[in-house]
């Protein structure tokens, strides 16, 4: 069976009798809002496979280069290139921006991705008659990258736990927790830092990553478009769902195609630096108010943002040279800096010495299609390597998955970005 039998791209649009793509009633495939969408009884999910030439996907974490101790998650796409002329929104209006699309596996169904079309390239150039359609589908980090959010205010944002400053980052963002055209699911887990008060607009990506830094946490999107955050050292244990090897025939994945790793100094961190932003009250004498002593004291809002560090390791800098990370930060400082000193020293201890790194790892997805499938963000894997000069065992967490398949070459290349574990500070 080929790799494209094996899947569907599927449009979400409204049921009238069946919907068919070319025909009057193209339409009625307005624009709906997600309360809309989620109405199985108004809307149906329709397939858009057939004319795919290639899709490539992008999940999670990008690119690992050296040290990462905070992973940091960038929008994820799918960039699908297809000859469906149905898809043209030149001449039809099916296929919008906005429009909800996602990825499957048919049988059994599992859900790779999911998310929204961003932008759509009609290049007319190749074929006047059959013209080249490519668009892209963002999941909803794209959303949060381009909308706004600030902290209400001193009063109830000034000392803010894990929980809390997400919950308010997402409120005052106009991300709802009930259902509506803006819902959004979060999941929140762990958290004891003391979350600080900063006073301008951001978008909740930026605010949200700015929470991350200074909890130490890992916040990304699951496959079901779902938020999920987790605080310092919250990663659960999970059992590996595929194991790599190159020796052993028996291995779900035998002989996989490429391993990337590091073992340089680009792996080390021996000293942190941050610039750290906190709000508290404080009074001060204004002489400016006309009054009958000719001045008042008022109680007003600072903001405090300055350097902290650097926090090193002396004995990994004799040895390994200096290896700095620099940071934005948001503790919250009014008990003092220990809380700052324990995140930062952290850091130092899990990567001040230089250690096999394994970067990447990428295989045929024709090897085990249910794996290539269903594994998500946070799954674990186990590879086994081994040559003559060479050899290790190891458990690593997938923070980032892409993509690559192809329907005239009917090839499927996964490739996940991996992370130790332990290191997640």
């Amino acid at each position: 069976m080929k790799i494209f039998d094996e899947l569907d791209l599927q449009i979400r649009t409204k049921i009238d009798g069946v919907f068919i793509i070319g025909t009057d009633k193209v339409a009625e495939a307005y624009l709906a809002s997600d309360a809309d969408l989620n109405d199985d009884t108004q809307y149906e999910w329709q397939s858009i496979m057939n004319g795919v030439l290639s899709m490539s996907l992008r999940r999670g974490v990008d690119t690992y280069t050296g040290a990462y101790p905070l992973p940091i998650i960038n929008v994820g796409s799918l960039h699908v290139i297809s000859t469906n002329q149905g898809l043209d929104p030149n001449q039809f209006k099916y296929l919008q921006p906005r429009s909800k699309i996602r990825l499957i596996r048919k049988d059994p169904q599992t859900l790779i991705f999911q998310g929204r079309v961003d932008n759509i390239f009609v290049d007319y150039r190749s074929d006047t008659q059959k013209p080249l359609i490519s668009f892209d589908i963002m999941d909803p980090v794209g959303e949060l990258q381009g909308t706004m959010t600030k902290l209400s205010g001193i009063s109830t944002s000034a000392d803010h736990d894990w929980s809390e400053r997400i919950s308010e980052i997402l409120s005052n963002g106009g991300r709802t927790v009930s259902a509506g055209p803006k819902q959004l699911v979060r999941n929140i887990y762990g958290g004891t830092t003391s979350h600080g008060f900063w006073d301008e607009n951001r978008t909740i990506w930026e605010a949200l990553t700015l929470a991350s830094n200074t909890e130490g946490g890992f916040i990304y999107f699951d496959k079901n478009n779902e938020l999920n955050c987790y605080a310092s050292e919250e990663i659960p244990e999970s059992t590996p769902s595929i194991y790599f090897s190159n020796i052993d025939p028996d291995a779900v994945v035998y002989g996989f195609k490429n391993i990337y790793l590091d073992y340089n100094t680009q792996s080390i961190i021996n000293q942190v630096q941050v610039s750290n932003s906190w709000g508290y009250q404080t009074t001060r004498y204004d002489q400016e108010v006309i009054g009958e002593d000719y001045g008042e004291w008022i109680t007003v809002t600072e903001i405090e943002t300055k350097a902290k560090g650097p926090y090193a390791d002396e004995a990994s800098i004799n040895k390994h040279g200096t290896h700095a990370l620099n940071v934005e930060t948001n503790f919250n400082l009014k008990d003092g800096e220990s809380e700052l000193t324990s995140w930062a020293n952290k850091i130092i201890s899990k990567w001040k010495n230089p250690t096999t790194l394994v970067k990447e790892i990428e295989w045929n997805a024709k090897d085990d299609i249910s794996n290539a499938a269903g594994i998500d963000i946070l799954d674990s894997v186990s590879i086994e390597y081994q040559t003559e000069t060479l050899g290790f065992t190891k458990e690593l967490t997938v923070i980032g998955i892409q993509m690559e398949i192809n329907a005239d070459q009917d090839t499927w290349r996964v490739k996940y970005i991996l992370f130790p574990r332990s290191r997640f500070i």
